[in-house]
């Protein structure tokens, strides 16, 4: 084969998007060393991870025969993992880094009252709702957009990009990031339940509403 000039691609057949990929690489990734294998900037530490918990919980006598109890849970773990290549000096990786921030939330609400209606009649009744919501994304938002990506669906992350094949026995890590999603989960669910007592005897019976 014919190499090119000087050994450089001649402007005019490099991609807008690659032209500007390969400026953030001078910029933010420029090689550590003068290797040609393992030459740029990793992640080195250890990957955040914070877990929170707020436990409330109440309870209240109306009256000689009602009990109402209440409680509130939330709990957050906000978590941030590092990844291959890292800008140097940077908390997020930059970016071109796969790094991926995690967050995790929950909340429950629960209501219950208990009502003595008679010395052999229970009455129990409750309202609960519960709530889970989890969330992917780069740690470092990007707009594909502003590198020339077309179709971005409003994505705030680098598209992956692999490098196919290897040069005189030497390849190029992957760059970009995947992690752009997130869902919530909840549900509302009633309760009620009577207990009555005969002699040595409980009978009891009730359901569910979700």
């Amino acid at each position: 084969y014919t190499p090119f000039a000087g050994n450089l691609i001649p402007a005019g057949r490099i991609s807008t998007v690659a032209s500007k990929i390969a400026q953030v690489y001078k910029t933010s990734y420029a090689p550590t060393n003068g290797n040609l294998l393992n030459n740029y900037p990793a992640f080195s530490g250890i990957p955040s991870l914070i877990n929170r918990h707020v436990d409330i919980k109440l309870d209240h006598q109306i009256t000689s025969t009602e009990r109402l109890t209440s409680s509130y849970n939330w709990w957050v773990l906000p978590r941030i993992n590092g990844a291959n290549l890292w800008q140097t000096n940077s908390p997020t990786g930059g970016p071109l880094a796969p790094g991926q921030t995690q967050r995790q939330i929950n909340r429950a609400i629960r209501l219950q009252l208990t009502s003595t209606i008679s010395p052999t009649l229970l009455n129990f009744a409750s309202v609960a709702y519960n709530e889970n919501a989890a969330a992917d994304s780069p740690n470092y938002p990007v707009d594909p957009a502003s590198y020339g990506f077309q179709q971005t669906f409003g994505a705030n992350n680098l598209p992956v990009i692999n490098f196919v094949g290897t040069v005189n026995g030497y390849n190029e890590t992957s760059i970009g990031n995947r992690f752009n999603d997130g869902y919530v989960y909840s549900a509302l669910v009633l309760n009620d339940a009577l207990t009555m007592s005969r002699g040595r005897h409980n009978f009891k019976v009730g359901g569910d509403f979700i």
